[in-house]
């Protein structure tokens, strides 16, 4: 599976890089959520709370790679900062 999404067309050594922090950041966004696997969190709770040096593209990116690996599972929406809807994750198994 491949974690980086390469939008900017990186390759060689950069894009290795890139895929390893990207890997890095969906095993952190992962053990966070089995942690927790009680409660539900939105990309921005992710971003604060797992990866706040991080662009909140990450966390989103690694939602959605979790979400296609069926490890988490969209239960609602609630508002975000920005006025939207977004999605509340949470993992997905055993309670």
């Amino acid at each position: 599976m491949f974690h980086y999404h390469n939008t900017l067309y990186a390759d060689g050594k950069q894009l290795a890089e890139y895929e390893t922090k990207a890997s890095k950041q969906d095993t952190a966004v992962l053990e966070f959520m089995l942690h927790n696997r009680q409660y539900g969190f939105t990309a921005e709770q992710v971003w604060h709370l797992v990866l706040p040096g991080a662009p909140l593209t990450s966390a989103r990116r690694a939602l959605s790679n979790l979400h296609n690996a069926g490890k988490v599972e969209k239960i609602s929406q609630v508002g975000g900062v920005y006025g939207r809807p977004i999605t509340v994750w949470q993992y997905r198994g055993q309670q």
